[in-house]
Formats: C-alpha cells, sequence, structure tokens
C-alpha cells in the first residue's frame, strides 16, 4: 500500500471526526425545531381557542342587542301608555270639576232660589248665565 492509501476503518474515522460538528448542529437544529413546532402547535390550539370564544361573544352581543331593542320598545310603548293614562286621568279630572263653583260672601238670609243668586252674581262680573247652565246638584 501506498502512503496516500488508507483503509476503509481509517477512512470512516476521518470521516466520522469532520463531521461531527455537523452532525451535533443538526442535532440542535432538529431539537429547535421540535420546540418551534411544539410552539406553533400550542399557538394554533390557542388561537382556535380565542375564535371559538369570540364567536360566542359575537352570538352573546347580537342577543343582548336584540333584546335591548325589545327592552327601548317596550319602554316607549309603556311611556306612551302612561302618557296617555295622565291625559286621560287629566281629562277626568278636569270633568269632574266641570261644575264645582264656589260662591262665598253671601248671607244666608231667606235664600229660597240659589239659581237667582248665580244668575246675578254671574251679571256683577259681566258673565252671562242662563239658567240652564246651572246644573242641578
Amino acid at each position: 500500500m501506498s502512503k496516500n492509501m488508507i483503509n476503509l476503518e481509517e477512512f470512516k474515522a476521518i470521516l466520522d471526526e469532520k463531521l461531527a460538528p455537523l452532525k451535533s448542529e443538526i442535532s440542535e437544529v432538529k431539537a429547535k425545531s421540535e420546540e418551534m413546532r411544539a410552539f406553533l402547535d400550542m399557538a394554533n390550539e390557542k388561537y382556535d381557542e380565542i375564535i371559538t370564544k369570540l364567536a360566542q361573544r359575537d352570538a352573546e352581543m347580537k342577543d343582548i342587542k336584540t333584546e335591548n331593542k325589545i327592552l327601548k320598545a317596550t319602554i316607549q310603548t309603556m311611556d306612551d301608555q302612561v302618557r296617555q293614562l295622565t291625559d286621560s286621568v287629566n281629562d277626568l279630572e278636569q270633568y269632574s270639576r266641570r261644575e264645582c263653583l264656589e260662591i262665598q260672601g253671601i248671607p244666608l238670609k231667606n235664600i229660597d232660589d240659589t239659581n237667582s243668586i248665580v244668575v246675578n252674581v254671574g251679571e256683577l262680573m259681566g258673565i252671562n248665565i242662563k239658567e240652564e247652565d246651572i246644573s242641578l246638584g
């Protein structure tokens, strides 16, 4: 054998020695790659979880908005009813007082005809009151 000739075993040993740093780097890259894959899997899982929760919140928000519209309409209806009832009560109170006029300060001497007293008081005030304008009792 010549001096430049090396046997197969020696060649493998030299090759292993030269490739050892490269193998080490490849192992580190594989480990980092596996860590990155695990992180990406976890991030994707969290992302999917967030998307699901966001969809649920959107559905809840839509339901709340619908309920809010219904409640606003109900409040408006009730407000209109209260306003209408208040007006009706006011009208009824006005109607119940339509014939309520009390005249004071007239002496109670032999008063037989109160209607004539009301007509006379009206004339003194400049108001034309007729007998038929006076209700009985």
